[in-house]
């Protein structure tokens, strides 16, 4: 468990510092970006998602380094034909899309942004990508989504010894389990509610349900880009990785699932703003009545 989150740490820093690029003075940027193609194009990471924060890594790399997109552009090829995770697939094929875009652009009409093939950090991904491309939005959703739901059970295993390694396999899985995978099962994520019974399947992520998963400190969900999921799934139908069955039915379901979740934070809001204002008006009566004593 240690291991997968330390690939994490490690991707996040790369991608981080390639976006940034304040170690482009002192050829730092080259440096971090031969760390990247070494860790991604290995093949030694066992942890989808930081594989895919590598991925979008090389798309920061490139968008300032035109002489890297080549390279990078051949490495994900090769890369895309072996990678299982769907969601990892799929963020390779956005970022050989915007390197694509890139290559097709001048120096005169380069209002391109990358923003619209990745994302900074998860728990940035809900509110700075809601404007953006709805392509990489949705890809967003369920990342954070899938990983909130990982972290979540991380977090579990920290109180039951009994957890970890079922926590650790299933970070290094390849596919998506049912309530992300098969949207007539995203009810099951929010399993606090009474009238569904969890997870009903070995990855057991969603038999935790404290906190929920749109409301985990790795990356919190906006009422706003939850309703925008909703319209999305409505207009464009279930994301490729979702699409089983009934195109219609799944997308409906999906739909449902984002609107369930933008009520439920906006009932959760509600709830945290009346609770600060009490404390407010507390605390104003706290000092008022320390403000009559000391007067007498």
């Amino acid at each position: 468990m240690v291991a997968l989150r330390g690939e994490m740490a490690l991707a996040q820093g790369l991608k981080l510092a390639l976006l940034s690029g304040t170690g482009q003075r002192a050829g730092q940027d080259d440096h971090n970006a031969s760390e990247v193609a070494h860790l991604l194009f290995g093949g030694e990471l066992r942890f989808w998602h930081a594989r895919l924060v590598l991925v979008q890594a090389t798309l920061a790399h490139a968008w300032r380094h035109d002489d890297a997109a080549d390279y990078f552009t051949r490495e994900l090829l090769a890369l895309q034909s072996r990678e299982r995770h769907p969601l990892t697939r799929r963020a390779i094929e956005l970022a050989l899309q915007g390197l694509r875009d890139l290559n097709g652009s001048s120096d005169h009409d380069r209002p391109l942004d990358k923003y619209q093939y990745m994302w900074t950090h998860e728990r940035e991904a809900v509110t700075s990508v809601e404007q953006s491309s709805w392509k990489v939005s949705r890809l967003a959703a369920d990342v954070v989504l899938l990983s909130n739901m990982t972290y979540r059970l991380w977090e579990q295993a920290q109180q039951l010894p009994s957890v970890t390694d079922r926590a650790s396999e299933v970070a290094a899985r390849a596919g998506l389990p049912k309530c992300i995978g098969d949207c007539s099962h995203r009810s099951r994520i929010a399993s606090e509610r009474q009238d569904v019974r969890g997870c009903d399947c070995a990855w057991g992520l969603c038999a935790y349900s404290d906190p929920p998963a749109v409301t985990t400190r790795w990356g919190r969900f906006t009422e706003g880009f939850c309703r925008e999921q909703a319209r999305l799934a409505k207009d464009h139908g279930p994301p490729s990785w979702a699409r089983t069955g009934r195109v219609r039915d799944h997308a409906d379901q999906l739909a449902e699932y984002w609107e369930r979740e933008a009520e439920s934070i906006a009932v959760k809001v509600r709830e945290e703003e009346e609770q600060a204002k009490k404390l407010e008006e507390n605390g104003a009566t706290r000092v008022m009545s320390t403000s009559t004593a000391s007067s007498w």
